[in-house]
């Protein structure tokens, strides 16, 4: 059983190199996104356009990716079991140990910053049960990524909710009804609640507005487990996942530049989502996508992938702080963001090791062969 599980994973180690990627986007699009210069529709070449301008000021779009991978990592484990075989105490008490303490932690940081101001207590109270985002208050100003684990907390308290409709209702049905429910809710929200300045909203960036992400990422989960996918399906998927990737990339940057209608952000998540959802299958042959997979289960990547949790919720605290320290954004652009690479890294491979992973072997986490205990071998 051991072996057949280690192989299980094996297949899908590449999920924590998408991991990997979609932080190093977050972290880049907070550290340089301030300072690249936007042009609208005319006002560039078609290459700048559509090729250049996407790729330098779509790394937000990993929050995205992040919200698919989550769906498919929770509901693999139990696509194959029965709904009696699903402990939802077992499961809230895992992933309450995994999220709350170092999201406790952030949020007394920034508190602790808060303290004296008119809001506090209002503060406190929507910290204490991670209420955000909500039109009172989308993100806390001190570390904002706090608004997507927001999220990612109350979609772990919904998910036991999820799988026993799935179970009664039927889980393709279930999660296609949710994807579109959460897309209306997405799209009405980029109606009633647009911010010309800010994109994210307290309606469409909310669980409901979100959902779909998640979903998406679970029904992945479900058909990996019971779809094969030979080698020709697998260049079919992974040719859609790319048109699909891309297509999101530069009609998210359009949106986000005013080129196109609010609704239309609405689409392309769908479609992002959906790019990483064939891309995750159609790694699922393991004769298609070789160079990828390779990039993607670089250990370093993979590594980086594991700590992606406390590299988020770190990185944007860290970076206000060497602002606050330098007096100003530049620095970002000179041989100090070396050290802050450093730092942040350190800071958060202690806290993935002490506070996230407290009861995991070290040699575990960060992907060390395991250690070899010499034994005295017993000659007849």
């Amino acid at each position: 059983m051991a072996d057949i599980i280690k192989a299980e994973r094996e297949k899908i180690g590449f999920i924590n190199g998408l991991r990997g990627i979609a932080i190093v986007m977050v972290v880049a699009f907070h550290a340089y996104r301030p300072s690249i210069p936007t042009f609208r529709f005319g006002e560039i070449s078609m290459v700048e356009y559509f090729l250049i301008q996407p790729l330098l000021t779509g790394g937000w779009l990993g929050v995205n990716i992040f919200f698919v991978l989550s769906g498919f990592v929770l509901f693999m484990p139990f696509c194959k079991r029965e709904q009696g075989d699903f402990d939802a105490r077992r499961f809230l008490r895992k992933r309450a140990r995994r999220l709350l303490p170092l999201y406790y932690l952030n949020a007394l940081i920034c508190l602790l910053l808060l303290v004296g101001q008119p809001a506090f207590l209002l503060h406190t109270f929507l910290y204490a049960f991670a209420l955000f985002p909500t039109p009172i208050m989308f993100a806390p100003s001190w570390n904002p990524p706090l608004w997507s684990l927001g999220i990612e907390i109350w979609y772990s308290i919904l998910f036991p909710v999820l799988i026993a409709i799935g179970h009664a209702a039927g889980i393709r049905k279930t999660l296609l009804c949710l994807i579109c429910g959460s897309a209306i809710v997405h799209w009405a929200g980029l109606q009633l609640m647009w911010d010309g300045e800010l994109r994210l909203n307290g309606l469409s960036d909310t669980l409901p507005g979100r959902l779909s992400d998640f979903c998406i990422g679970m029904l992945t989960a479900h058909l990996w487990v019971r779809w094969p996918v030979n080698p020709r399906i697998a260049d079919v998927l992974s040719a859609v996942g790319a048109v699909l990737m891309a297509g999101a990339f530069i009609a998210s940057s359009a949106w986000y530049l005013g080129d196109l209608p609010r609704g239309a952000q609405t689409v392309s998540g769908l479609a992002l989502a959906s790019g990483v959802a064939c891309l995750i299958l159609a790694l699922k042959s393991q004769d298609t996508l070789r160079q990828l997979r390779q990039v993607l289960e670089f250990r370093p990547l993979q590594i980086i992938g594991m700590m992606c949790f406390s590299i988020y919720l770190w990185h944007l605290l860290l970076m206000h702080a060497f602002t606050l320290w330098l007096g100003n954004t530049d620095w970002v652009r000179t041989e100090t963001m070396s050290i802050y690479v450093m730092l942040l890294l350190l800071i958060s491979a202690m806290s993935y090791r002490f506070i996230e992973f407290s009861h995991i072997d070290t040699r575990t986490l960060f992907l060390l062969p395991p250690r070899i205990h010499s034994k005295q071998i017993k000659v007849d």
